[in-house]
């Protein structure tokens, strides 16, 4: 589910992370600065003038968060979403976003907890329920996989979005590999692949997991 909010020249949408399944950050497109580590200074500058003009504007502090997590500034990250978080503590967003920064830092109980504190706030929050159910799925530490949960929480996923949704059926298929069912695996990770979504954004990394599906290996994130 992508979640789009624009301040000033710069918008907040979706795009790839090497270790979550299309994790919200900042869009490469759009805004009126032409590279991506110009769009990132530019809006880092542009959300903080919303700041200096509106302190306890949640969204402006969200969004640049977002920002800093783009640049892999996890920890400027992570503060900014402390403090969007004591402005409006039912920031589904905000403690989405800050179990992102937390699973980047390997800190995966801390990511675990933000995650399933903004799916206890809205149960419907999509982005929050992929994180977990990926972190569940693909966690390189044997301690946080779980790959019944992660199967529930990715079909939860792509039911809700009518199966038509590319990053859901990546994240089933990585569930289904952690389950040791390959052939599903291969049968979701194919489906994922022929939507032009997450080929576009994303197709090398979704064929060498379809690959290693095919070897009966399931993914780790590094």
């Amino acid at each position: 589910m992508a979640r789009r909010t624009s301040i000033g020249r710069s918008v907040i949408t979706t795009k790839r992370s090497a270790l979550l399944p299309d994790i919200p950050a900042l869009s490469t497109a759009v805004a009126s600065h032409g590279t991506q580590r110009t769009i990132l200074t530019g809006a880092i500058k542009d959300y903080g003038d919303a700041i200096r003009l509106d302190p306890k504007n949640p969204i402006a502090i969200c969004s640049r968060g977002l920002a800093w997590q783009a640049k892999n500034d996890f920890d400027r990250a992570i503060r900014d979403y402390d403090e969007a978080i004591r402005i409006d503590p039912k920031s589904t967003a905000a403690f989405t976003y800050r179990g992102y920064a937390w699973h980047n830092k390997k800190d995966y109980d801390r990511a675990i907890k933000d995650y399933n504190e903004s799916i206890r706030i809205d149960p419907e929050f999509m982005d929050a329920f992929n994180s977990l159910a990926w972190l569940r799925a693909t966690c390189p530490d044997a301690k946080y996989r779980d790959g019944k949960v992660a199967v529930e929480h990715a079909i939860k996923l792509c039911a809700k979005a009518q199966w038509k949704n590319s990053q859901y059926l990546d994240t089933l298929a990585a569930a289904y590999a952690e389950q040791g069912n390959f052939e599903q695996a291969i049968e979701y990770q194919e489906k994922a692949l022929a939507a032009m979504e997450i080929e576009k954004r994303n197709g090398d990394e979704a064929r060498k997991r379809l690959k290693l599906y095919g070897e009966k290996r399931p993914y780790r994130t590094e």
